[in-house]
């Protein structure tokens, strides 16, 4: 198989824990021939846990931890790692601290810059987003000691400007949906609103001020997960990705994202993907979204190869045109690649996130190895964490007996066809 890998970044060894959170941290990061992901280490013990950054300089087969002199500790989360010019911007929640803190890793020196005051309250659902100016504006959603609402601050020259409230409700329990921001640093913050048929919102932010909701859609059943917002700079366009799982797809799940051009003043529309998958939670929790440019997208997932036995393989396909799937391909397959070390039963590797580097044209993935550690009341951990990759198209396609395969379909010229 032409993957490269999988590698181990890190076990766990004596009383620390590997933990990961699929989406937010343990996803690979390109900057050159280098490699960086960042994550959180416990200490089961004590219960400390450590933010921390690995480097690899060959490809992702070995890999070492950078500068824990100065990495954060205690930390309960840490949100979006992102890598903007030479450094990544994370942020994080402190253990016993109210409020959220930025912290910035220098790539150029492979040392964390200084730690951000934290902000005026700590929050669920935090996405952030950076402006071309370097401020950062943070988004969550408060839930307790009084309504549920969206709040906003801005984090700016070395302080924070003090709180926003987007929307409020009294008795919605799930609001805050998904951030985006396009190129003029308009923000974009998708909200649901608690009514009947159920709406979901956009308002924009710009310079200090919400604006007026704009609806996307209402539905009675809005059965969906969404994917971080994005925006492609190219055709002035913001894409929320999102996993249709409603009355459109009758029992079937889907991935699609709703789209808004000219970014200005967005008209939102649904562009569904069509690939369907007849188990709806297959999608849910480990999709990812690439957009690359106006066309290229990638769609990566965890397929299920043997029902009896629980093995697994990470699959994905290429979307180069709008509507023009490549074939159905698989990254990493538990059967014809095992890990090292093994797996204690089948099925307990998780898929952690995806990234694609168009300077090498590789895509990379990160898989944890889960361990039930319920006997200590902890649940269960990340036991080991790898590192694979591979060159898209080089990949091996999915065919014959033992594979579950999705069925990739593809529109053209306003006549369906099947892959």
């Amino acid at each position: 198989m032409p993957t490269n890998g999988p590698y181990v970044i890190e076990a766990t060894s004596g009383d620390i824990a590997t933990i990961g959170s699929s989406g937010d941290v343990w996803t690979p990061i390109f900057n050159g021939n280098d490699r960086y992901t960042i994550g959180l280490n416990q200490n089961i013990s004590t219960g400390i846990t450590n933010l921390r950054m690995f480097k690899s300089s060959d490809g992702g087969v070995t890999w070492t931890p950078q500068d824990i002199a100065h990495e954060s500790s205690p930390v309960n989360g840490v949100v979006q790692p992102t890598k903007f010019g030479s450094k990544i911007f994370v942020v994080l929640n402190k253990q016993f601290v109210n409020g959220q803190c930025v912290r910035s890793y220098d790539m150029s020196t492979d040392l964390w810059d200084a730690e951000s005051p934290p902000s005026s309250e700590s929050g669920g659902r935090v996405q952030w987003r950076r402006l071309s100016s370097g401020d950062i504006v943070v988004v969550y959603q408060r839930q307790f000691g009084g309504p549920y609402s969206v709040k906003l601050e801005v984090y700016s020259g070395g302080s924070w400007t003090g709180l926003t409230t987007v929307t409020s409700h009294a008795t919605s329990q799930r609001i805050f949906m998904n951030l985006a921001v396009d190129g003029a640093d308009r923000l974009y913050i998708v909200t649901r609103e608690n009514l009947s048929p159920t709406s979901m919102v956009v308002r924009t932010y710009i310079s200090g001020s919400v604006g007026a909701p704009a609806t996307i859609e209402t539905s009675n059943n809005p059965a969906t997960v969404w994917g971080p917002g994005v925006y492609v700079a190219t055709s002035d366009e913001v894409r929320f990705p999102i996993i249709l799982r409603s009355e459109d797809v009758m029992g079937f799940s889907s991935p699609g994202y709703w789209t808004g051009t000219p970014s200005g003043s967005p008209t939102w529309s649904l562009v569904n993907l069509h690939i369907y998958e007849p188990d709806p939670s297959q999608f849910t929790p480990t999709i990812t979204f690439a957009f690359e440019d106006d066309d290229d997208i990638f769609l990566a997932w965890v397929g299920t190869t043997d029902e009896d036995t629980g093995q697994i393989s990470i699959r994905f396909v290429e979307q180069i045109n709008l509507g023009e799937w490549s074939d159905q391909q698989v990254l990493w397959d538990s059967i014809d690649n095992p890990l090292s070390p093994p797996s204690d039963f089948p099925g307990d590797a998780q898929f952690m996130g995806v990234a694609f580097d168009p300077a090498t044209g590789r895509l990379a993935t990160e898989l944890g190895l889960f361990q039930n550690f319920g006997f200590l009341g902890i649940g269960e951990w990340c036991g080991v964490l790898y590192y694979l990759d591979s060159n898209p198209g080089s990949c091996q396609i999915v065919v014959g007996p033992g594979t579950r395969p999705m069925m990739p379909q593809f529109y053209k010229r306003g006549t369906a066809h099947g892959a």
